[in-house]
């Protein structure tokens, strides 16, 4: 069974996370199937923008904290790989690579990779219960999906260490001051709001399109691919220690968790 739900109108691809059970979580079904399909829409000529939505109580839980869990208890630690990191930088990679414009629609929760995911977009569109929390730090992590690498490109190292250091929520109207996202519209607008910004995109010069998001990269992504060995790495380092043990434990358990014991 499918995890995503596609559609292809008016030349607008449409992607929606549909994994209710762990609220869209990353995991590594989850992110293949995202991948495969973001490359298929980016090598397809007749896609001319594409939209990353979500079904569901929220956009995207981040990683899958449950599976964590349940690995940290029966064998000790979460054995992600340095592959499995790779991957996950493919999802974001492919999203700013790719010369068509992405538009990330976000209701609900978008945590940890789930906040990356959403402003990784090209323009992000959110209902006013949206929130982002970039919630690494929280149990023990690291930022991925190249999520220090926005905030930091997007905000400026103060706010960006601010938001990734502290890892507390901030709401769509906070994320709109702050140059996250470009709109707020009611959550039963959402969508058709992201269409129609869809088909003004669509309907401009596909080759403006093309080489002004490239303008955009070449500006904002220099250096990315050094960040992400360092993501990786600080990544694979933080997930072995007790610290990231007990903030996982502690999430599931809903405590508090007690860090560097």
């Amino acid at each position: 069974m499918s995890l995503l739900i596609t559609e292809m109108r008016e030349g607008i691809f449409i992607i929606k996370m549909n994994s209710p059970k762990n609220m869209n979580a990353l995991d590594r079904a989850l992110r293949e199937e995202l991948i495969d399909v973001m490359k298929k829409a980016a090598d397809d000529p007749e896609v001319k923008a594409v939209i990353l939505a979500a079904e569901g109580k929220g956009f995207c839980a981040g990683g899958d904290l449950g599976a964590m869990y349940r690995d940290i208890k029966t064998k000790g630690e979460f054995g992600a790989t340095d592959a499995d990191l790779v991957n996950v930088e493919k999802l974001a990679e492919c999203m700013r690579t790719m010369d068509k414009p992405v538009i990330t629609a976000v209701h609900g929760a978008a945590a940890g990779a789930g906040a990356s995911l959403a402003f990784a977009g090209d323009f992000t569109v959110a209902s006013p219960e949206a929130k982002f929390i970039i919630a690494f730090v929280n149990v023990g992590l690291v930022p991925d999906t190249g999520g220090m690498f926005w905030l930091v490109r997007a905000l400026g190292y103060k706010r960006a260490t601010e938001l990734a250091m502290l890892g507390e929520p901030i709401s769509a109207e906070t994320a709109l001051e702050y140059g996250l996202i470009n709109k707020i519209v009611p959550r039963e607008e959402l969508e058709a709001e992201a269409f129609k910004l869809a088909k003004k995109l669509k309907n401009k010069p596909v080759d403006s399109v093309r080489y002004i998001k490239e303008m955009v990269n070449e500006m904002t992504m220099k250096g990315f691919w050094d960040t992400m060995k360092i993501e990786r790495e600080g990544f694979l380092y933080c997930m072995r220690t007790d610290n990231f043990k007990e903030g996982v434990s502690a999430f599931v358990e809903k405590r508090k968790p007690e860090f560097n014991k």
